[in-house]
């Protein structure tokens, strides 16, 4: 493969992890906005058990989408070294 055809494939790679990273955050910061809601709701009203089930499948995707997050950052900096 030509160095310049490698590079730019090399590139594009990144493009697209820095992509991912950069959704996964917005993803992350989008459900802890929910959370924050949900907590300050239930401090005064309270849940109900929907609710709950709700307020534990957001924490169960922030914690998975973090862990995503995570992998990819040290993949993208262990290829950018």
């Amino acid at each position: 493969m030509h160095p310049t055809f490698r590079w730019c494939s090399m590139r594009e790679d990144e493009s697209e992890t820095v992509a991912a990273i950069y959704k996964l955050k917005q993803d992350i910061h989008s459900l802890s906005e929910q959370q924050a809601e949900a907590r300050k709701t239930a401090t005064f009203v309270g849940m109900t058990s929907d609710e709950v089930i709700e307020y534990d499948k957001r924490r169960e995707k922030i914690a998975e989408m973090i862990r995503q997050l995570t992998f990819l950052q040290s993949t993208f900096l262990q290829k950018t070294q």
